[in-house]
């Protein structure tokens, strides 16, 4: 049995969606960065990958030699992949300098085992998180962007593989149909029954620490959205396009077409929740924004596929 899901087959991996009308957010949330409700138009269809990127697919990026090959790699992705250990601290106190106000706590908090290693992905050889089904974990921004470079080299021509933005993920995991869930508006099955105590495990997300580790991409099929889309709440945090900061204006992106951050801050944005997260924060509208540097052992990502821009200046 092939313990991979085949990344080029679009019947299996991709789940085509179709443009719409979003509401993005949610005006009920306990967390400002998730307010206010705000409706965004998404212009232009686009396929997004049925599961978060497995380790067995990301080590094809690496068999094919994606750490050794620059046109994979942006500026800063290629550097901070050369950079040596006193080179790293250099660099990273420049870091901490610069951006002492967003995340000075975090650089305070996290030494630099968490934006470099020896070992790529992280958790490479960690027999929790390394099953070829599980999705590849320890990856930070700029890793996930390289491989996405990749992958859009292996698709035929006018095809592009990127991180979804913040609103392509929050679509496909919400719909035409506005769904509480991704599976729809029938709420998470797990209840509390005492403190920190709870009914049974849940058949639709991997959280709240019940299985302490994460699992194979398919395996909560109950989930999945009725495009066959799984794995958006639970299991891993993923990665997304846009940059930004949890103080990004939400009310003024209303009626934006296909909103993408790009704002010059370090802070890249993640959605979905992950296994280790607590089940009263597990949502479509969870938000979450760590430096592009950083990977964990909860932090993963999937890539969608769009048709490729022609270059006006050609």
């Amino acid at each position: 049995m092939i313990d991979f899901h085949p990344i080029f087959d679009p019947s299996d991996f991709w789940r085509f969606l179709s443009p719409g009308v979003l509401t993005m957010g949610c005006d009920n949330s306990a967390f400002e960065e998730e307010k206010p409700a705000h409706t965004v138009r998404i212009t232009e269809g686009f396929w997004m990958g049925r599961y978060p990127v497995t380790n067995a697919e990301f080590q094809r990026f690496i068999d094919s030699g994606g750490y050794e090959e620059q046109a994979y790699w942006s500026e800063e992705g290629w550097r901070w992949l050369h950079l040596k250990q006193d080179d790293f601290q250099e660099w990273l106190g420049q870091i901490v300098e610069k951006h002492e106000d967003a995340f000075g706590h975090f650089f305070k908090t996290y030494d630099s085992k968490w934006l470099r290693s020896d070992v790529r992905p992280k958790f490479r050889r960690n027999s929790d998180y390394n099953g070829g089904l599980q999705p590849v974990v320890g990856v930070n921004w700029l890793e996930a962007n390289a491989f996405c470079k990749w992958l859009s080299s292996n698709l035929d021509h006018g095809y592009k593989a990127v991180l979804p933005t913040e609103a392509q993920w929050e679509w496909a995991a919400k719909g035409e149909q506005n769904r509480a869930f991704p599976w729809g508006n029938e709420p998470l099955d797990i209840v509390e029954i005492g403190c920190d105590a709870y009914s049974k495990p849940s058949e639709l997300v991997n959280c709240n620490l019940e299985v302490g580790r994460t699992t194979p991409v398919d395996h909560y099929p109950k989930g999945q959205t009725p495009e066959g889309i799984q794995d958006l709440l639970g299991n891993v945090w993923e990665w997304c396009l846009d940059s930004g900061s949890e103080d990004v204006d939400q009310e003024r992106l209303e009626g934006v077409e296909n909103p993408l951050e790009e704002a010059d801050t370090v802070g890249r944005p993640l959605r979905g929740g992950s296994w280790e997260l607590d089940v009263d924060y597990i949502s479509i509208t969870s938000r979450d924004y760590l430096p592009r540097w950083f990977s964990y052992s909860n932090i993963g990502f999937r890539c969608c596929v769009t048709l490729e821009k022609p270059d006006e200046n050609a």
